[in-house]
């Protein structure tokens, strides 16, 4: 079961207030970041590679047969725009991101700032 944003509020709550402190609580959140930098870099790649299938086309094809079974073989693949647009659940729940929600709920902008920078390989905007 997912974490409830009230535990992140909690912990924004204290690190803000220098009860705990951020280089203590960072090793326990999941995913480590290297993991999720690779993961994220890796999402990015697919996209990108699916992308630049849209509107592809055969140059090398011989006959309109070669192109109708072409276009038939796609057809049983997964689009590459359904592939571009979509977005994929993460594997798990990114506790970082979700603590620097913490900091933005309970107002504190520093903190969350600094947590956000720290994480802009993972372009926090899209979190949901």
């Amino acid at each position: 079961s997912p974490t409830p944003a009230s535990l992140y509020r909690l912990a924004a709550v204290l690190l803000a207030h220098g009860w705990v402190k951020l280089e203590d609580l960072y090793p326990h959140l999941a995913p480590d970041d290297a993991t999720a930098f690779a993961a994220r870099a890796t999402l990015i790649a697919m996209r990108m590679e699916a992308t630049k299938r849209i509107g592809a086309i055969n140059l090398a094809a011989t006959s309109l047969n070669q192109t109708v079974a072409d276009k038939e073989s796609l057809a049983a693949e997964v689009s590459p725009e359904s592939i571009a647009v979509t977005e994929t659940e993460p594997a798990e729940e990114n506790q970082k991101l979700s603590l620097a929600m913490g900091f933005l709920d309970a107002d504190f902008w520093p903190q969350a700032k600094g947590l956000l920078v720290k994480l802009a390989p993972l372009e926090p905007a899209a979190h949901p």
